[in-house]
């Protein structure tokens, strides 16, 4: 990506970072941390689904949007439906 990362850290302070090319199918992460945002996309992200122990959200994406999970919410998978090919950056925050 082109984020710069401060000497032993990485870009924007995030606690974790992908870059992902989309295959086929969804592609799927397990969330690590309660907060999380898509930046350098390139092609277009259809839907998101965010599946935890305590219940399914499945929020709209929007460029520069950040999602915050609630903080009881544990063991939460992250979905994301898009054509194949398309490529983002997932940032995680704590």
């Amino acid at each position: 990506t082109s984020a710069s990362a401060a000497p032993g850290g990485l870009p924007y302070g995030a606690a974790y970072v992908a870059d992902v090319r989309v295959g086929r199918g969804r592609w799927s992460h397990a969330l690590t941390h309660g907060t999380f945002t898509f930046a350098d996309v390139h092609g277009h992200i259809d839907r998101l689904e965010v599946r935890c122990a305590e219940g399914t959200e499945q929020p709209q994406y929007a460029e520069d949007a950040e999602w915050t999970l609630p903080k009881d919410w544990r063991r939460c998978e992250l979905h994301v439906e898009a054509p194949r090919g398309t490529t983002f950056t997932l940032y995680e925050f704590e």
